[in-house]
């Protein structure tokens, strides 16, 4: 019996002795978040003890309470090196002390004291290099302090940890279109190819991808994603017939003005109240010489909006073409008159319009809606 007791008295003592009275004073400390005096005993402990893991990584501990996180990191690694048993404990404190970085840059950022959001951010981002929103929020902190250059290298180191991440890849593929750039061109279709192995049916990501074979002037490539584009986006999606118009712009750059007239009969179709897809669509076809076709839809679009010179206009060169020579020249005149914001003369010119043009003597029940706004 007595020997048991000796036994049970010594256990404690061999662990005390195993601990030195700084450790154990830290330890305290860090338990009554006393943690500028904790960090007092650990430096101490530190110094007569550097090959101590556990120190350090007590240190690191206290170094994240007080926001010193760079300091962090260096005790965690030290410690990860000395005793790599600590490594998973060291990643739960790291997991916590970056999302604590990121939310105080996301908070910093919408005071708009870029300065700590920055600061906070790039703790974030030694702590986790692997870290997407660390380089998302670098990213949108650089573009909106107008450094497009470091934004889109924050954009593209994280694109680069995730490639099936469609809005980051969106976003970079944007990055690069601004530029309009052929170089950056490129660097959007590579971006795009990926997005397209993810979701091929994504409309946004067929129309970038057309933006960039417009720019390098691929026109096969471009129309193939145009016309993509427009077949994957729902017709209940209100933004389609922008998306058709847009499709008709580049098209006609490009001088497909059949593809163009597609387009543009599409947006018009989809929004009958679209005035610029109608005069688009009247150039197109002019451009193809089929001014006949032209004249009813710039006809339709002056009833829709009697008072836009630049339909007249247009109008006056379909008439001549197609031999109305007269009714032409009344047209052009009124074009000016218009754009000179003349009320009355455009007035007089409209009823000598309708007597030059009985199959037009319509737009006379228009006459009094011309005028303009002061």
């Amino acid at each position: 019996m007595k020997q048991y007791i000796w036994v049970v008295l010594f256990i404690p003592f061999l662990i005390f002795a195993c601990q030195s009275k700084e450790m154990t004073s830290a330890k305290v400390y860090i338990q009554e978040q006393d943690f500028d005096a904790a960090l007092e005993q650990l430096r101490i402990e530190i110094e007569n003890n550097p090959a101590n893991p556990e120190a350090h990584f007590l240190l690191g501990k206290v170094y994240a309470e007080k926001d010193s996180f760079e300091l962090m990191l260096i005790e965690f690694n030290k410690a990860a090196e000395l005793d790599s048993s600590l490594i998973p404990e060291i990643e739960k404190w790291k997991n916590s002390k970056y999302s604590d970085a990121i939310n105080k840059g996301i908070s910093y950022g919408r005071k708009e004291d870029f300065e700590k959001a920055f600061r906070f951010t790039l703790i974030a981002e030694k702590i986790r290099p692997d870290g997407i929103e660390a380089h998302k929020n670098l990213a949108y902190f650089y573009s909106k302090l107008g450094d497009e250059e470091k934004a889109i290298e924050e954009s593209e180191k994280a694109f680069a940890l995730d490639t099936t991440d469609i809005q980051q890849g969106l976003m970079l593929a944007s990055e690069y279109l601004a530029s309009g750039d052929t170089t950056d061109a490129r660097k959007s279709i590579d971006v795009l190819n990926k997005l397209i192995s993810t979701e091929p049916r994504n409309p946004v990501v067929h129309k970038l991808l057309a933006r960039a074979h417009g720019i390098l002037g691929e026109m096969k490539a471009a129309v193939k994603n145009m016309d993509e584009a427009l077949e994957y986006s729902p017709d209940t999606d209100t933004l389609k017939p922008n998306l058709a118009f847009e499709f008709g712009i580049i098209a006609f750059q490009m001088q497909r003005f059949d593809k163009g007239e597609e387009y543009f009969r599409i947006a018009r179709e989809l929004n009958p109240d679209m005035t610029d897809a109608y005069y688009n669509l009247a150039i197109c076809l002019e451009r193809q010489e089929r001014y006949s076709e032209a004249e009813p839809v710039l006809w339709e679009l002056i009833n829709k909006d009697i008072t836009n010179y630049l339909a007249w206009q247009e109008f006056a060169i379909t008439l001549q073409k197609n031999g109305r020579t007269d009714a032409a020249k009344v047209a052009y005149k009124l074009s000016q008159a218009l754009e000179e914001k003349n009320v009355e003369n455009a007035k007089k010119l409209i009823e000598e319009f309708a007597k030059t043009s009985k199959e037009y003597s319509s737009i006379l029940d228009k006459k009094d809606s011309v005028f303009f706004q002061e």
